[in-house]
């Protein structure tokens, strides 16, 4: 129900340190939350043990570890610090939050896709942060910075049914269906941009780009 009407359920993975399947964040229209720690490295363990727990449903991960918040003791006292999923789960519907305050009419599947392509891949263990999604990071670590900017960047959708002329000048169409695209980027920059479109049958496609230079963008300006 809450998916149907655009509403983002955030859950955290729990602290078990298995692959073991907690709900809600085992359902697949949950965004779903592992925990990181102060070496941005998963959460294992937390300071009081266990450990951010991992699997095939986790989505992305987020600080989780000696984050302050109030006193179990007090309602003035913020001096105490708490560790787990439960902590890192917020920040991300933080984010989301900010998301909703840019554009208020996005999808739940808009969001999710606007924290994965703003989250940063690599930065935990190398052992457990792979390339790309895995199971101990998901699709890396929650960056809000780069997910507001691509919230607030432009956006281009295609229905998948059209045929669509990438950036490399390629036609594109749902039999034919994915391109990435590099740009160099000039001075003052210090990476690569890496372009992707993605056109989904029967569903609409959704391409962002950013870059530090001037850039020719799809609709010609």
């Amino acid at each position: 129900y809450a998916y149907l009407n655009d509403v983002p359920v955030v859950a955290s993975m729990m602290n078990t340190n298995t692959n073991d399947i907690f709900y809600p964040a085992g359902y697949s229209r949950v965004i779903s939350v592992g925990a990181t720690g102060t070496n941005n490295y998963r959460a294992n363990p937390f300071i009081w043990g266990g450990g951010s727990t991992f699997g095939n449903h986790i989505d992305l991960c987020a600080p989780g570890d000696m984050i302050f918040g109030i006193s179990a003791f007090s309602d003035t006292d913020y001096s105490t610090f708490w560790s787990g999923t439960s902590q890192a789960a917020p920040h991300v519907a933080g984010v989301i939050g900010l998301i909703k305050s840019l554009n208020d009419t996005l999808s739940v599947d808009s969001i999710e896709a606007l924290l994965i392509n703003g989250a940063v891949d690599q930065v935990g263990n190398p052992s457990e942060d792979t390339p790309g999604w895995d199971i101990y990071h998901g699709h890396g670590l929650l960056n809000a910075y780069n997910t507001l900017f691509l919230a607030n960047a432009g956006v281009d959708t295609q229905v998948a049914c059209d045929s669509f002329a990438w950036i490399d000048g390629n036609t594109y169409t749902s039999s034919n269906s994915s391109a990435t695209h590099v740009v160099t980027n000039g001075a003052g920059c210090d990476s690569l941009v890496r372009l992707d479109l993605t056109i989904n049958t029967p569903s609409s496609g959704t391409d962002t780009q950013n870059a530090c230079d001037s850039l020719v963008w799809i609709d010609g300006n």
